[in-house]
């Protein structure tokens, strides 16, 4: 598959890259934060009632991973398949690129195409950062976004995530149960980054979500503005705390994240 823009982007400017390492990378090793995600742009859905985002490092149009989850949509919510247009996604959905810096451990099933960093910033080999404990891995990936117009559609397509993304079931309260998922779609993940966006306040039926603060920072790469951001929930405000020291400027969202992935990674 050929290279997209934002890919040949960002490899093309691996000092700028670099240069982000370096500034967040502490964040990571001093646990403020688990990772984050550089997109070209923000959110495109301004206007919609409920946004609801999937990340994943398998949403490319050929991989069996999105196949399925699309069929299920299409099928289980009347949701229109996830077909790309011109690089983009037709009607309420749209997938973006997302370079995507994260804590990963040596069992887990890494893209290919992973880079891997000590909390130091020092590149490793494959082999060597699987023999470690917990290094940063850093690899192109994709954020899912569903633009929704009630909390119905949304517990709907919720349901149906929780249902098929994991790789073991999750309670009503979206806690794993630890019995394997017989209806989990091909590489779906133990721990699922599903979360949400809303204008209004946050629906009460949503039990299984819970309240997370994204930092969101404007970056530079290349010369171009990229939005850089991070979810954090317990360490909020001392991550406040160190930007302000460092004077970076950030604007803060609430979002609102499936509870197993708060409890099992953002807040781990």
């Amino acid at each position: 598959m050929n290279k997209t823009h934002f890919e040949e982007f960002v490899k093309s400017n691996e000092k700028d890259l670099r240069r982000i390492r370096n500034t967040y990378f502490p964040f990571i090793k001093e646990r403020m934060i688990t990772g984050y995600n550089i997109h070209m742009k923000e959110y495109p859905f301004e206007n919609a009632e409920f946004i609801l985002s999937y990340l994943h490092a398998n949403l490319k149009p050929n991989d069996r991973h999105l196949r399925e989850l699309s069929d299920i949509l299409s099928r289980e919510c009347s949701l229109e398949k996830i077909v790309f247009t011109n690089g983009r996604v037709i009607n309420r959905s749209e997938i973006l690129q997302r370079e995507a810096d994260y804590l990963t451990v040596p069992n887990w099933d890494d893209p290919q195409d992973m880079r891997y960093f000590t909390l130091e910033g020092d590149e490793l080999s494959r082999d060597d950062a699987k023999k470690l404990e917990v290094v940063i891995g850093e690899s192109l990936q994709y954020n899912l976004l569903i633009r929704l117009s009630n909390e119905i559609d949304l517990r709907n397509i919720v349901n149906v995530f929780k249902k098929y993304a994991p790789k073991y079931n999750l309670d009503r309260k979206g806690n794993s149960t630890k019995f394997k998922n017989k209806d989990a779609i091909f590489d779906a993940w133990y721990v699922p980054m599903l979360f949400f966006s809303t204008k209004v306040k946050k629906p009460k039926d949503f039990i299984d979500f819970l309240t997370v603060k994204q930092f969101n920072i404007a970056e530079i790469i290349g010369e171009k503005p990229v939005n850089f951001s991070t979810l954090v929930r317990k360490k909020a405000k001392y991550l406040k705390e160190n930007l302000q020291t460092l004077d970076i400027p950030f604007k803060v969202n609430k979002r609102y994240v499936l509870r197993l992935a708060v409890s099992n990674y953002i807040d781990a």
